[in-house]
């Protein structure tokens, strides 16, 4: 695109707003997208110091959060049943989902993996790594994949 001013006076501004979208996913990841700004007056043969870039990295493409839920969010893990956490994703990603405890603590890592598309789940038994139970209280479950992090809340009675 191109836009002309007709007059634009020595330290005065003029603003131009561009939007855009990219309609087809990069076909792989990670992908820069760049853009390239040209801004020249009439007669302007140095182009060097008028050109501006300005790019940005997608890494892979994840529904959103809305596609991280549990089965349930009151977990008893004495009851006998582990608590099943389920994503969706558009890509193959890897995936780690956290356990904190509400003061932000890292309680333990209950996955690390890589994941396929579509609806994906993983189940956590009330238990750290060491195989220690967590005890009654507000958790919160962190699920982290390229740029992407979601996080939603679990409350375990014992």
């Amino acid at each position: 695109a191109m836009w002309r001013f007709t007059r634009l006076g020595v330290g005065e501004q003029r603003k131009v707003l561009l939007e855009a979208m990219v309609t087809d996913a990069p076909a792989v990841y990670p992908k820069e997208l760049v853009n390239v700004c040209t801004v020249s007056a009439l007669g302007d043969t140095n182009l060097a110091n008028s050109t501006s870039r300005a790019s940005v990295v997608v890494s892979e493409v994840v529904a959103d959060c809305n596609t991280f839920y549990f089965d349930q969010n009151l977990f008893t893990p004495d009851g006998g049943a582990d608590l099943t956490i389920f994503f969706g994703l558009e890509t193959q990603a890897e995936v780690t989902l956290d356990l904190y405890d509400i003061t932000g603590y890292h309680v333990t890592q209950i996955a690390k993996a890589v994941f396929q598309p579509g609806v994906n789940s993983c189940v956590w038994n009330g238990k750290t790594e060491r195989g220690e139970k967590v005890g009654s209280g507000v958790y919160v479950i962190a699920l982290r994949t390229g740029s992407l992090i979601c996080w939603k809340k679990v409350v375990v009675l014992r």
